[in-house]
């Protein structure tokens, strides 16, 4: 959230002051209090919402951009003062002061670029301007032809030097540019700063956009109810700039989608074809506007379709991908799971499910392999019993007799190695194997260590449990 400044305050509150000091100026005919209340206005304006681009880091060169055209309007108005006050070179000054109102212009296009290259993602980005740019050409010469009927003078663009076409089509630009960020956001993502600064714009750009037509066309563009109007919308940025709600506006961290997935954009497109063919054939329209006008609606169809059949090949693409990646998943998880299954039933078929040593069905096939890959191999096995279990299931019950031998299962695991395998054969009989191929086997020291792990006690329950066992050996 923007941070309150009583900096920010005290300039734009002169701002306001100035803008209603000026009012009073034209109103009373006293030109020299206007002439310096307009100035000072757009001063403060500018450094109030300069302050604001520095609190605001990810809107800061935008943000910078519509300061610094407060700032031109400022310097065009020194200019106009130097002029008409000062009586100072006419010519060189008026020329410099229409080329600051132009820059004031132009800082408000480029603050807007700025804008959605910050709001919109990558691809958006280019498909917004150009839908602006197509549809303010559209726009342009839709009202260029009414205000050229309307004044009873021809504007001919083949006759105009670049320089002025491109301050009327910028100046629509910033109109349509405005509209399409507000409808694109939706009403619920408007707050007071989007209201504000929407009709500021849309202020500013009608009445440069008349100033730029009455101009080229020669006629004189003065007009003190326009000024005031246009001072009022660079007034309007300040305070739009300086409102808390700027917040909720600029200072999300996502960015907007261009949400064009119906047909308004082709819908214009034949809305202005078809006013511009009636303008056509009842003579307000020369054809050379009009065919400029169809070429560009034209344009702007043909490319809107291609970047709707582009995305939708995208998505198309990425559905397809999610669905491959979706079934290859499936076939990884089946994999793992058949995997899973076949590992349990293994267990079940050759391990011991109380014990989890190998069983005797393990054994015949283990001792089935050893035979036929090394029919000389020497093999010890030790059978392991316990003296009087069923006395111990009889006293304790056979869940303690369950422990007991889960606990000596245990115990036999951790003789395991390459060439020693425990086995429970089935009840309290167990056996040992041991594949003796380097006849290496000590079965001495073995049978010491055997004894000494079958000679301690069992714990369950806190109680001892003595049991004691029988082991007898036999060499293959």
């Amino acid at each position: 959230m923007l941070e309150k400044s009583s900096f920010r305050s005290t300039t734009l509150t002169v701002a306001v002051i100035s803008f209603f000091g000026y009012i009073i100026g034209l109103t009373t005919g006293f030109d020299l209090f206007a002439n310096i209340c307009s100035p000072l206005c757009a001063l403060m304006v500018g450094i109030s919402i300069m302050t604001v681009a520095y609190a605001i880091p990810r809107f800061r060169i935008c943000v910078s951009c519509i300061g610094i055209a407060a700032f031109f309007w400022f310097l065009g108005d020194v200019f106009y003062f130097l002029v008409y006050e000062m009586g100072m070179d006419v010519e060189r000054f008026s020329m410099a002061s229409e080329r600051m109102y132009q820059f004031t212009s132009y800082m408000y296009a480029i603050g807007l670029v700025f804008f959605i290259r910050k709001e919109y993602k990558g691809k958006d980005v280019l498909r917004f301007v150009v839908h602006a740019m197509l549809l303010a050409i559209c726009t342009n010469i839709l009202i260029r032809t009414y205000l050229e009927y309307t004044n009873g003078i021809q504007l001919v663009v083949t006759e105009m030097s670049v320089y002025n076409l491109l301050i009327i089509l910028v100046s629509f630009f910033i109109v349509i540019v405005t509209l399409m960020v507000i409808i694109n956001r939706g009403v619920s993502n408007v707050s007071t700063f989007g209201v504000l600064i929407f009709i500021s714009f849309l202020l500013y750009g009608i009445c440069d956009n008349r100033y730029s037509f009455l101009s080229a066309i020669g006629v004189n563009a003065q007009n003190y109810v326009m000024d005031a109007v246009a001072l009022f919308s660079v007034l309007l940025s300040g305070i739009a700039f300086c409102h808390p709600t700027i917040g909720k506006f600029l200072d999300e961290n996502e960015k907007l989608i261009y949400r064009e997935n119906d047909y308004v954009g082709e819908t214009v497109a034949v809305v202005f074809t078809v006013v511009g063919f009636v303008m056509f054939i009842t003579k307000i329209m020369p054809e050379s506007s009009f065919a400029i006008l169809f070429v560009t609606c034209l344009i702007y169809f043909l490319l809107s379709r291609s970047m709707q059949a582009t995305e939708l090949n995208k998505k198309l693409l990425a559905l397809q991908e999610a669905e491959n990646a979706r079934l290859q998943q499936e076939v990884v998880d089946k994999q793992n799971e058949l995997m899973s299954t076949n590992e349990q039933l293994e267990n079940a078929m050759y391990l011991d499910s109380l014990s989890g040593l190998h069983n005797r069905l393990s054994w015949n096939i283990y001792s089935a392999d050893c035979l036929d890959t090394n029919p000389d191999v020497h093999i010890i096995l030790y059978i392991i019993g316990f003296n009087f279990f069923e006395l111990v299931n009889d006293t304790y019950g056979h869940l303690v007799g369950d422990r007991i031998i889960k606990e000596l299962g245990r115990r036999l695991k951790s003789l395991k190695n390459d060439y020693i395998r425990a086995y429970r054969l089935g009840g309290d009989e167990f056996m040992i194997s041991c594949v003796d191929i380097k006849q290496r086997f000590d079965e001495a020291q073995f049978a010491n260590l055997l004894i000494n792990l079958l000679d301690r006690s069992y714990e369950v329950d806190d109680d001892l449990i003595h049991v004691t066992t029988s082991i007898g050996s036999a060499s293959y």
